[in-house]
């Protein structure tokens, strides 16, 4: 009796194998008995896989979805094997070639995937309605995030971290991480790589996720702009759409949201009990927090399953960041508490790991207790170091210093150091600290942006000489006349070979030139420049309000912008109606246009911390908490307007000097009456006869017509 039940075993066997054999001549009827043997280990389940496949025979090559399971389970089996010309089962509402675990109420079976999104329900903690991963103690629905929010944490078995964890096959618990990098793995069938796989094309074979991405790129086309690309909108789809659609010629609908009542881009599409969403509402909805008590945005189960609002949130990240070891505030840090609670609670949480300044002020902060302007010093001077000193400055927390003539005094340190010979390292240093620091005009405010730029450029050019004499193999001085000569042939500084000639370190031989005003000056049209002052002052689209006042000042006054970036509100002043700026030793009444746009200043403020700490007394604000706007960013800024601050403020001068008397200038405009007087030579103006009865009121100012 055995005898005949196992013939007629291998008789089932021996249909299973001419099935697969009409597609696959080279199959092996061992290979098939084998994989019948996993997928049908039981008489029954053999018997109703071998009755399917009598009935079925086009079954191994057609696909489908209304198979048995075991049918499907063969066939995924055959194909994993290496037997050709079997065809996968594919899902009957994605089409996707998946393991299809679930049926519909037609008989078809489906993915896991298409199944999960039709169970559907209101999650009994969230209220809203999502998937449904399981339920309650009490019944009700729960969405897989409540749901995870429930479990206890555990310890990882791959990594040791306290977490979420799931328990895999092997009867231990691993967290998302390790269990994805313990998933089993298979050859990608279009690169070739051993790795997990992210789906499967209809012959069974697996596709990575890189390989699968650019199957859909060149597969899908856009019915919008015909281009091959990976498609956000399908033909037929879950959203309805009517075409395919690239993710460049989609456009998001908007939609009243039910929540807000604005008309924006919908994130979370109506249902029968569920109004439309937009993006603020769906991710940032109104909650009563159980903090404060107060309404506002936040999320549902922050706080340990109950409502917490952005601004809670902040304020206890903020208070743990500047928490000491005891865990209380530390001392003097409150204004830095305030500004920060004080800007917008998203921005603080959602930049909180990304902003530069508040990783720096955390180390410091642990390993020193303090932050000093030393220890801010020994940090790479990046703006996040400068952004982070002007913040500490406004609260208070460090002394207000000159913070150009401290950096470039750093700056002449740095260079001085990478001459090599002591001998012309002394003499740098000489001419560093003793000459271009010690004859710096220090005014009230500070050294200035623009004379801490060509501070800087003087001892470089100056170091650089050095290294240029160096590679000749002579020194400074033994330097030949030859020498001086092919280094100014390009143009370049002569300044630290003049101060070398008067300080007697050259030889007695050796003759350096002094160029005139009227050679080094470079100037412009002075009609084309006054028609771009008039553009600036009455057409409002040709810059923003900051850059007109700046390029009028520029062409019409012949202002620095290193003394234009440092202008207060104190500099302004009205006076029966009239404006006047205060820009040299008298005041001057400006043209009623550029008074209107004056009137206007300050627009742009700091941003972050900065914003609340900021001085309100500067007309042109910059990004650092008690600071005006560099000089470099409005020199940037007055480029593409064409107004190349030198040339055009040379011209304004030249044209000045030409029409009013040095003196007049002098005061008026607060330059010095010595370069006055050589401006007015050049213009070849002479105002010797020039007397009191003829001197027009200083506070007019030179005569412009706008």
């Amino acid at each position: 009796m055995p005898d005949d039940e196992g013939g007629a075993a291998n008789d089932d066997v021996q249909d299973v194998v001419d099935a697969l054999q009409r597609h696959d001549p080279q199959v092996q009827p061992e290979l098939i008995a084998k994989l019948v043997g996993q997928v049908a280990p039981g008489p029954r389940t053999r018997k109703d896989l071998l009755t399917y496949l009598r009935e079925h025979p086009d079954v191994v090559t057609q696909g489908g979805s209304r198979m048995p399971k075991v049918v499907g389970e063969l066939l995924y089996a055959a194909i994993a094997a290496g037997v050709k010309g079997v065809v996968s089962p594919a899902c009957a509402s994605c089409a996707r070639p998946r393991t299809l675990f679930h049926n519909t109420a037609d008989g078809q079976r489906i993915c896991p995937s298409c199944y999960n999104r039709t169970r559907r329900a209101i999650c009994s903690v969230c209220g809203q309605e999502r998937h449904v991963a399981g339920k309650s103690s009490e019944g009700g629905a729960l969405c897989g995030t409540c749901r995870n929010a429930g479990k206890p944490d555990g310890e990882c078995a791959g990594c040791g971290r306290v977490m979420q964890v799931r328990r895999s096959k092997d009867g231990l618990e691993y967290c998302r991480r390790c269990a994805s990098r313990r998933a089993p793995t298979e050859s990608c069938a279009s690169c070739g790589r051993v790795t997990r796989v992210n789906a499967r094309q209809p012959d069974g074979t697996g596709l990575c996720s890189n390989c699968y991405t650019k199957e859909r790129q060149t597969t899908a086309t856009c019915d919008a702009c015909g281009q091959s690309a990976a498609l956000v909108a399908r033909k037929g789809g879950r959203g309805g759409h009517d075409r395919n659609l690239c993710g460049r010629c989609y456009r998001h609908p908007h939609r009243e949201c039910g929540l807000c009542g604005r008309t924006r881009r919908v994130a979370l599409r109506a249902t029968e009990t569920s109004p439309d969403v937009c993006p603020t509402c769906y991710w940032a909805p109104v909650v009563l927090c159980a903090t404060c008590g107060q309404e506002g945005l936040g999320r549902r189960t922050t706080n340990d399953g109950d409502p917490w609002c952005f601004a809670c949130q902040a304020a206890t990240r903020v208070d743990e960041f500047l928490a000491d070891e005891h865990g209380h505030l530390r001392l003097g840090y409150a204004p830095v508490r305030e500004a920060l609670l004080e800007m917008d609670p998203r921005s603080v949480l959602h930049n909180w790991g990304r902003v530069e300044c508040f990783r720096l002020l955390g180390d410091l902060l642990t390993e020193h207790g303090e932050v000093t302007h030393e220890l801010l010093d020994a940090e790479p001077q990046a703006f996040s170091v400068h952004y982070l000193r002007g913040v500490l400055v406004s609260a208070g927390l460090l002394n207000e210093r000159d913070e150009y003539l401290a950096r470039l005094r750093v700056f002449c340190q740095d260079v001085v150091a990478e001459v090599d010979q002591v001998s012309e390292r002394q003499v740098l240093a000489r001419y560093a600290q003793w000459y271009v620091i010690a004859r710096l005009q220090i005014g009230p405010g500070g050294l200035t942006a623009n004379q801490a730029y060509n501070a800087r450029s003087e001892v470089r050019s100056a170091q650089r000489f050095i290294a240029f004499l160096s590679l000749r193999g002579v020194g400074v001085r033994d330097c030949r006349q030859r020498d001086i000569e092919e280094w100014a042939l390009e143009g370049r500084s002569l300044h630290f070979v003049r101060w070398l000639k008067r300080q007697r370190f050259l030889p007695a031989s050796v003759a350096v030139t002094t160029p005139s005003v009227a050679a080094s000056a470079q100037t412009g049209d002075p009609d084309d420049q006054l028609e771009l002052a008039r553009r600036l002052l009455h057409d409002p689209s040709i810059a923003g309000v900051e850059e007109r006042v700046a390029g009028t000042l520029v062409l019409l006054y012949a202002q620095p912008l290193a003394r234009i970036a440092r202008l207060t509100l104190e500099d302004l002043t009205e006076d029966r109606g009239r404006m006047q700026l205060k820009l040299g030793e008298h005041p001057l009444d400006v043209p009623p246009v550029l008074a209107d746009l004056l009137r206007q200043l300050p627009v742009h403020k700091p941003f972050g911390a900065a914003r609340e700490l900021a001085d309100e007394q500067w007309l042109f604000p910059g990004k650092r908490a008690g600071q005006p706007r560099h000089a470099m960013s409005l020199m940037r800024a007055l480029r593409p307007l064409g107004i190349p601050a030198r040339v055009s403020r040379n011209t304004a001068l030249l044209h000045l000097a030409a029409s009013v008397p040095p003196a007049v200038i002098a005061n008026a405009l607060g330059i010095d009456t010595s370069t006055a007087q050589k401006w007015a030579e050049v213009a070849g103006s002479s105002w010797s006869a020039y007397g009191p009865s003829r001197r027009r009121d200083v506070n007019q100012g030179p005569v412009i017509d706008v």
